[in-house]
């Protein structure tokens, strides 16, 4: 397969220290003995995890070396099957838990290439091209001109900070007196939290140079990609979280417990507390605490951290989607509802124990101060004093309360998103409310979908155009529910959601996209029954009156397996002046003359400019998707070395209320393909 990557400067190979070189510890003891005598840390704060803006910092008496860390990212890029780097993965957390359990969390967050969880504020590094540029001129002392040249060649600025850390040892001989002392993790990562809290350019790289100085190369690079938000070590949160298991698996037996489980279920308990505790902190303390099996009953979603919501599947008319709710081998019709898909920002209301309010969007952004009207949530409650904590999962929309009608989404994007005071609010939202997963510290993920109803209805008390329950009918008729999905639409919602009802098909099933809710969309275009959220790759200059802006964009999938984005359409259409004007004043300072090396592309499709970071998504309708010689996305699905394209796609808005990895996957696209009627 022809996958155009950016060129690797050092394509010479370099020697890696083994993980079972690393392994191996000075006493020769086995790995069953060590693990008999782990030490947890000394911690100058508590260790119980809170939710705060800040993260607790811990101090640890054993110390494991940067390098360590470095070398498996070394590793982990360096090898392609999937397989594999799940075995070096579960050597490397092997070292860690032999070394000290306790530093588990910050060595996953590390490979996960974030501070913390998503919800925690002020943990955004925030370091593009030009700012990393200017941190290695005044390092290493190039020309700026010179970096850029230097950084065209090798293609990745981690790579570029290799090549100038090793330069400035052997070529400019650099000594200080710093220079051998060894990097410790913890020391490495309390440095990353305080360049995140740091405000100034200026401060941030008077924090950041000496740490580089005493930095071996493949530290500096890995260190400097981190910053960078772009580690490229091909491992997902899936692959980490598998390894995880497997060691928590292994560490729990060797001390007697959870001596049940194997790999595969130690995955399922794993995979399920962290869709309901997104938190690697809290899971791995609570885990050396009572063990994984237990975690599965003990640590469950708590209000204040949010979890990442159930999402459908696209389908394409009410018969399909009458089809999947009959089973033709028994005979058996589920029972399912049909509730408004609302053009709105999907939500989570956290009520914490307390009585603080806490508003999550669908990417688990703290959205509690953009929408201070709704802080007094309590005065939708029908008893106040019945309610100590909850969670609730919901649409925010633009409302008219004089008309008494929905406004369009791009109504509700015009309010600001800080700083906003009730007083000046011009835009009035509404509440939909269509499902509760906790009340009063009691999950109610295992209940039917018919159960959480009726709970959160016994709860608030609907109030016209303030908070409402989702408009829904209950009907196995296909007339019906065409005729329901037509008035959605003069009711200015995008459709339907067609849920299971009753049954172990209608529990709630966090981070999952599931057959058992299904969307149902009146078609803009013929051809394609949904539209996809695609990541903006890179930009097309524009010409006549786009001149000075962008004119067009280069949009791509999502391949979760790989951590690539895969090229699926270029696309002009749809944009107002508006529009081009937010994107141009928005991506500009992440323009970038190379392409990420997780970017797969063709020549043929190579924009004027490429942004480092894949910042912003667009929703994008089209008339149907065919098979491409030039387009990446699901190439490697396919089967035939090409990939999908998208045939006259129009931007419908943009998505920033999604990060990357909630794009459409090229997996998805591939069933959007397969899926088209003219197929079949």
């Amino acid at each position: 397969m022809n996958k155009q990557r950016t060129l690797d400067f050092f394509s010479k190979k370099r020697s890696t220290p083994s993980i079972d070189d690393s392994v191996t510890d000075d006493s020769s003891e086995t790995k069953t003995n060590l693990m008999s005598i782990l030490k947890k840390p000394k911690l100058d704060v508590a260790s119980k995890p809170t939710v705060t803006s800040n993260l607790p910092m811990k101090t640890y008496d054993i110390k494991i070396n940067f390098q360590d860390l470095a070398e498996i990212c070394e590793v982990l890029e360096n090898t392609p099957s999937r397989l594999a780097k799940l075995d070096k993965l579960e050597e490397f957390f092997d070292h860690i838990i032999e070394k000290d359990t306790s530093q588990l969390d910050v060595v996953t967050n590390f490979l996960l290439n974030q501070l913390g969880p998503e919800y925690i504020q002020d943990l955004e590094l925030g370091f593009g091209e030009h700012l990393i540029i200017k941190i290695l001129q005044e390092t290493f002392g190039y020309k700026i001109a010179s970096l850029k040249m230097k950084l065209k060649e090798v293609g990745d600025l981690g790579q570029l900070t290799y090549k100038l850390r090793g330069e400035m040892k052997t070529v400019f001989a650099f000594k200080s007196k710093n220079d051998d002392i060894k990097i410790s993790i913890d020391e490495a990562w309390k440095a990353l939290n305080e360049i995140a809290k740091t405000n100034t350019h200026k401060e941030k790289i008077g924090k950041i140079r000496p740490l580089l100085s005493r930095m071996s190369p493949v530290e500096t690079k890995f260190f400097i990609r981190f910053l960078e938000g772009k580690l490229r070590i091909g491992s997902s949160n899936q692959t980490i979280g598998v390894s995880m298991s497997r060691c928590m698996m292994k560490y729990d037996q060797v001390r007697g417990r959870s001596m049940e489980l194997d790999a595969i279920e130690a995955d399922r308990i794993l995979r399920k507390v962290y869709s309901q505790v997104p938190n690697y902190s809290i899971i791995i303390d609570k885990f050396l605490e009572i063990g994984l099996k237990e975690l599965e009953e003990k640590l469950t979603l708590q209000p204040g951290i949010p979890l990442k919501p159930m999402l459908a599947k696209p389908c394409k008319s009410a018969l399909d989607a009458l089809a999947e709710f009959n089973d033709v081998k028994t005979g058996e019709n589920d029972k399912f509802i049909c509730e408004y898909k609302y053009d709105g920002e999907r939500i989570q209301f956290h009520q914490l124990n307390d009585g603080t309010i806490k508003i999550f969007s669908r990417n688990s952004e703290d959205m509690t101060a953009k929408y201070p009207e709704l802080v007094d949530f309590s005065k939708f409650y029908k008893n106040k004093d019945e309610v100590q904590s909850l969670i609730i999962d919901g649409e925010i929309v633009a409302y008219d309360v004089v008309e008494d009608k929905i406004l369009p989404f791009q109504i509700l994007t015009t309010r600001k998103r800080k700083n906003v005071e009730i007083e000046d609010i011009k835009v009035k939202v509404c509440i939909y409310v269509f499902d509760i997963l906790s009340l009063n510290g009691k999950s109610l993920l295992e209940e039917t979908l018919e159960e959480r109803r009726r709970i959160y209805m016994n709860v608030f008390e609907s109030k016209k155009g303030e908070l409402q329950f989702a408009n829904n009918l209950v009907s196995d008729d296909e007339a019906e529910i065409s005729a329901f999905l037509d008035q959605s639409v003069q009711d200015k919602c995008e459709g339907l959601m067609v849920k299971a009802l009753t049954g172990r098909k209608s529990i709630y099933q966090p981070a999952s996209r599931s057959k058992f809710w299904m969307k149902l969309k009146k078609d803009y275009l013929q051809g394609v029954g949904d539209s996809l959220d695609l990541i903006i790759m890179g930009a097309y200059y524009g010409k006549g009156k786009r001149t000075g802006f962008y004119g067009g964009f280069l949009l791509g999938s999502y391949n979760p397996d790989n951590d690539e984005i895969e090229t699926c359409c270029k696309i002009g259409t749809g944009f107002s002046d508006e529009h081009l004007e937010l994107l141009h004043k928005t991506m500009k300072e992440y323009e970038s003359e190379i392409s990420p090396s997780n970017y797969m592309y063709d020549s043929q499709t190579k924009p004027d400019i490429w942004f480092s970071q894949p910042k912003l998504l667009l929703e994008v309708l089209c008339a149907d998707l065919s098979l491409s010689p030039v387009y990446k996305s699901a190439i490697d699905l396919t089967g035939n070395n090409r990939g999908i394209s998208l045939r006259f796609p129009r931007m419908l808005r943009i998505r920033d209320d999604k990060d990357y990895t909630m794009a459409t996957s090229s997996e998805q696209v591939l069933e959007m393909y397969q899926s088209q009627s003219n197929l079949q």
